[in-house]
């Protein structure tokens, strides 16, 4: 479909004229989805600061405004997996089944 119409819609939007609530709530229409995935990949940062060591990363804690968000931040440091929930309404036990989902994935 390519990006044409829907930044075709998001102009219209901005130009209507609406209150700002009324935009977001229109605006909030084009971006449907049930989970916000953020993931860092590997970061490459170092790990030993004098005395300190870094050992997990949480984060990207992002949320964009919309009722009912759940955004998933991911990062991996030193081999290890971190996964961050972040939401006004977290869903109940949401990473508990990530994390049984993926060690699924990885024990078969």
């Amino acid at each position: 479909m390519g990006s044409r119409p829907w930044l075709g819609a998001v102009g219209g939007i901005v130009q209507s004229g609406l209150a700002a609530y009324s935009a977001g709530e229109e605006g909030g229409k084009l971006f449907l989805f049930d989970i916000h995935l953020s993931n860092l990949g590997a970061v490459a940062i170092p790990t030993s600061y004098g005395a300190l060591s870094l050992r997990q990363l949480w984060g990207p804690g992002v949320l964009i405004g919309f009722e009912g968000e759940q955004t998933l931040g991911v990062s991996t440091i030193k081999e290890r997996l971190c996964l961050l929930h972040t939401s006004h309404r977290p869903l109940p036990c949401f990473l508990e089944q990530i994390e049984s989902t993926l060690n699924l994935a990885c024990n078969s």
